[in-house]
């Protein structure tokens, strides 16, 4: 007896040790993260191509780089509560916010009542049925203690997860916003066009008829008058495909603010190109992009995969959990509310992970996987968010120079078809010459109609990557780091 009793001892002890062996070597077994991402990125000293024409400080009310008129303003606000990707966004961010609930619940004690009737029947040796009923009521307690504070990285990258999707909803009201701006002016652009188009065939009937009128008296041949006929019938060919464009914009911008396809009719008359405002171009890069939301996600998506990386990691630790239980079972259901016949049950376990280490190992190298993307993806959206700010720069620059030559190429084309036009009617040019001209002056025309509109959406585009339009949007939700 004293052998076995001796024996049992021995194997208890080669099992206790085994096991706490084991928790040993699970709790040093989980790699150290640090919450703070890593990024070795040289920022540009400066921007290229910021001219003096930035000079001046930017007032809220311009924030686009100029001042958006009133039509214009609604459809923004409309925009913001009908347009289908802002309601994703949202949608999504509403989603992050109760997993965060979800998971703040996960640490808390997990409360239980219960009440079961059990009913048994039976066959004794003389073949007589009998049956018995037990009832039974109980309040049970379970809780898992967090240890290793996994419960809550999990907790806190769902905090972090929950800031990006709502940062995600601001860059979405942003994009959009601009968007609709974007949209608004290619529809002002090709009413302008059609108007310059409608300016253009009655001046065109104008000079049918003084080829009318120099046909009837022998200063002109039917060349002429054929030519003036071609030139009109390819201006109202032209109007033909400008309405097409005009109406196309406009479909776009009603999809943008939700009014597709039972928009009402989006009136262009008498809008016209705004002024730009001057812009001042902050060199410190960091203190730029601090702005943008899209950045600004991107970081926070950054550090919840940390946490989420360290919360995989201690799934490889020991778990503690505690159970309470306080309860009663009776036959008789008149004693079940009679404190004297409860009793009390308490239990902690200490689990240790051993046959699915190698899954565990899996899920945490997966989790530091996705850890390095998210940090390639931070990088990539800094890198993205500079050359954006730079090429939006040297289109600023370019298009302004552009619009200096343009504005003087105009009024030397206007002039020298009005004095080709004066010599038409004097004999002393062919209607070849008049209609050289007039297609040149047209051709500039046009051509400064378009980059007046192309440098007013380039503002639009550069406002944005600078990170200047900060709109009303929810509060972001602040998560610790550990």
């Amino acid at each position: 007896m004293l052998s076995i009793a001796s024996n049992a001892r021995i194997k208890f002890s080669v099992i206790t040790c085994t096991i706490l062996s084991l928790l040993v070597v699970g709790c040093g077994s989980v790699s150290d993260f640090h919450h703070e991402p890593s990024v070795n990125l040289q920022a540009p000293s400066q921007f290229l191509n910021s001219s003096s024409e930035a000079s001046s400080i930017v007032e809220p009310r311009l924030m686009w780089g100029f001042t958006i008129d009133k039509p214009l303003q609604e459809l923004l606000d409309k925009a913001l509560t009908e347009n289908r990707q802002i309601k994703v966004a949202a949608i999504k961010m509403q989603q992050a916010l109760l997993d965060t609930k979800i998971d703040q619940g996960e640490q808390l004690p997990k409360a239980d009542i219960s009440l079961s009737r059990r009913h048994d029947e039976s066959i004794n040796n003389q073949a007589e049925k009998s049956a018995s009923g037990k009832t039974s009521l109980g309040l049970t307690l379970d809780w898992q203690v967090d240890l290793w504070q996994r419960l809550a990285d999990d907790e806190k990258a769902s905090r972090l997860t929950a800031q990006a999707r709502q940062l995600d909803l601001q860059a979405a009201q942003q994009s959009i916003q601009a968007q609709v701006i974007t949209a608004w002016f290619d529809a002002v652009e090709q009413q302008k066009l059609y108007e310059l188009n409608r300016n253009n065939v009655d001046n065109q009937k104008r000079r049918i008829d003084m080829s009318f009128l120099r046909l009837d008296n022998g200063l002109a041949d039917s060349v002429d008058l054929r030519n003036a006929q071609t030139q009109l019938l390819r201006l109202e060919a032209s109007a033909q495909d400008i309405i097409a464009r005009r109406n196309d914009a406009l479909r776009k911008l009603s999809t943008f603010v939700g009014l597709y396809p039972s928009a009402q009719q989006l009136s262009l008359e008498q809008l016209h190109f705004p002024t730009l405002s001057p812009l001042k171009i902050d060199n410190k890069v960091n203190s730029i992009l601090v702005n943008r939301p899209d950045i600004q996600a991107a970081e926070a998506s950054l550090l919840a995969s940390g946490f989420t990386w360290n919360a995989t990691e201690k799934q490889k630790l020991p778990s503690l959990k505690l159970n309470y239980r306080i309860g009663v079972t009776q036959d008789s259901g008149a004693r079940l509310f009679d404190l004297d016949y409860w009793l009390n049950q308490v239990t902690a376990s200490l689990t240790q992970p051993i046959f699915y280490r190698d899954v565990l190992n899996a899920k945490a190298d997966k989790a530091k996987l996705q850890h390095e993307l998210q940090l390639q993806n931070y990088q990539t959206s800094l890198l993205n968010a500079w050359r954006d700010i730079e090429n939006r720069l040297e289109s600023e620059h370019i298009l302004t120079t552009r619009y200096t030559y343009l504005a003087k190429a105009l009024k030397q084309a206007k002039a020298a078809e009005l004095q080709t036009e004066n010599h038409y009617v004097q004999g002393l040019a062919t209607s070849f010459e008049l209609l050289s001209a007039q297609r040149t002056r047209i051709s500039v025309e046009t051509e400064l109609v378009r980059l007046v509109s192309s440098r007013i959406k380039n503002r639009v585009q550069l406002s944005l990557a600078l990170g200047l339009p900060r709109l009303n949007a929810p509060a972001v939700v602040q998560a610790e780091a550990a």
